[in-house]
């Protein structure tokens, strides 16, 4: 659970400064403010490090568990402490009361989500619906817009009943939602605005904004998230608007002033007209403002190779993210040693026996003399070490993990030598051999895991050297 929480704090921490500069890059650059993937591009790059890709997905097996579930986190690799857990069990507390507040929150924006869900039914509902045939004066000469409307035959249309500007909203059912001011503009000036809300559909925006809402009440507490919805919401209409131009040459004036008379209804609007639009991402008064500047004096368009270059160069925000993970995870060790310098196998990977009522042996047994000294069969951080975390047949246990999704598991011990959370170089003395929980005598116990499965030791190991004895 510390391990989850350190990964969140890792993903808010860079998607935060990737937002930050995204914004100042787009204050500079004018051609970032119109670029729309640049948002979502950005997200997955600050996202992909902390994803449980399978190397890093570790767990312990079910039967090591007595009460408490220690298994690695898929998100990071990293220690649980258990030691640290059962001597301070208050400040143990703190990882699940930061969960529970995470949980809460987010619990508590969807709730807020369904809130404006049901409102935005109500006045849905004291809407007036209006024919399709309203719109053939505006569409009539038009035989390319009459071609895109003719895409959505269940198109909508619905008469605000607060006022405000145009837009559309629906997912499986589209909907045209049209204040009273605009039956008051000319033909042509309805055609910009059909152009504009239609290819909003085309592009499936709806569809875009409301994921990007449901993911800001999901990740309440990442603030980057509303940035990059922002940035996102500006330069899908900003592109948008780029469309129409491209369509209508000739019209930029008269499409200048169509949105100057929306930024004035806006501002006329009633709160619950305000508040509508904002729910349906038709666009603040700043952004509005800055799709006028865009109309009047449209900037450059990046050009494909300057976007190519600018996704490698935003691709490589990942490498610091890889480097504190692996870091933290670490490698799959290249040299391997056997656990002991002196001593002779007793039983096999696999091997049955009565003692294990008839079970395969999950590990290997290394008969020596009690108090022989225990080396780690590779570097890595110590997991577990002692008594009490795991179950009580094991006796004295080090388990350690040795990144790559490699960890061993030494049982039986006599003495342990090492503290959860210490780091440990390869043949470092981790213990003493013994008789510690349920044994027929003194002898070691290994296993080894790969992302959470048992395999063979001596398939890793170099067990060779220590061939010789049978039976436990």
């Amino acid at each position: 659970m510390l391990n989850l929480l350190l990964a969140l704090f890792c993903w808010v921490l860079l998607s935060t400064i990737a937002a930050w500069c995204l914004q100042r890059a787009a204050q500079r650059f004018s051609a970032l403010s119109n670029w729309p993937a640049l948002a979502p591009l950005l997200l997955l790059v600050s996202l992909l490090p902390f994803l449980p890709w399978p190397d890093s997905a570790v767990h312990l097996p079910k039967h090591w568990s007595q009460q408490l579930d220690h298994g690695i986190s898929p998100f990071l690799a990293l220690p649980a402490h258990p030691g640290w857990v059962e001597q301070q069990p208050l400040q143990a507390l703190l990882p699940q009361l930061a969960t529970l507040l995470l949980a809460l929150g987010s619990l508590i924006s969807l709730l807020l989500m369904a809130r404006q869900w049901r409102l935005w039914r109500a006045l849905y509902r004291l809407s007036a619906p209006l024919p399709l045939q309203m719109l053939q004066p505006a569409i009539q000469d038009d035989p390319a817009l009459q071609r895109m409307l003719g895409q959505y035959p269940a198109l909508q249309l619905q008469q605000l009943p607060v006022g405000g500007s145009l837009f559309v909203s629906g997912i499986r059912r589209a909907v045209l939602w049209l204040p009273e001011w605009f039956w008051q503009l000319t033909p042509a000036q309805q055609q910009l605005l059909l152009w504009h809300e239609l290819k909003h559909l085309q592009r499936r925006d709806p569809l875009w904004l409301l994921s990007w809402r449901l993911l800001c009440a999901l990740c309440w507490f990442n603030p980057a998230l509303r940035l990059l919805e922002r940035h996102f919401q500006q330069a899908m209409e900003t592109q948008v608007d780029g469309w129409v131009l491209r369509q209508k040459p000739k019209q930029r004036a008269l499409y200048a002033r169509t949105l100057l008379q929306a930024i004035r209804a806006q501002h006329q609007a009633t709160p619950a007209g305000r508040w509508l639009q904002a729910c349906a991402g038709s666009g603040s008064g700043a952004v509005l403002q800055h799709r006028l500047g865009q109309i009047m004096q449209p900037g450059p368009a990046l050009p494909r190779w300057q976007r190519r270059l600018i996704i490698a160069t935003i691709c490589t925000l990942c490498l610091p993210a890889w480097a504190i993970k692996t870091e933290l995870t670490g490698l799959a060790p290249s040299q391997w040693l056997a656990p002991l310098v002196q001593g002779k196998v007793g039983s096999w990977y696999g091997e049955v026996h009565n003692f294990r009522q008839n079970k395969p042996h999950s590990g290997v047994d290394v008969i020596a003399a009690r108090g022989t000294t225990v080396q780690a069969v590779a570097a890595g951080r110590v997991l577990l070490a002692g008594t009490g975390s795991l179950h009580a047949n094991l006796g004295n246990v080090v388990l350690l993990d040795h990144g790559g999704g490699y960890q061993s598991m030494f049982a039986h011990l006599d003495r342990v030598d090492v503290q959860p959370g210490q780091q440990v170089d390869a043949g470092q003395v981790i213990g003493t051999l013994g008789n510690s929980g349920r044994t027929t005598g003194p002898h070691l116990h290994l296993e080894l895991l790969l992302n959470g499965q048992r395999i063979d030791p001596a398939t890793v190991l170099p067990l060779d050297q220590l061939q010789g004895a049978t039976g436990e």
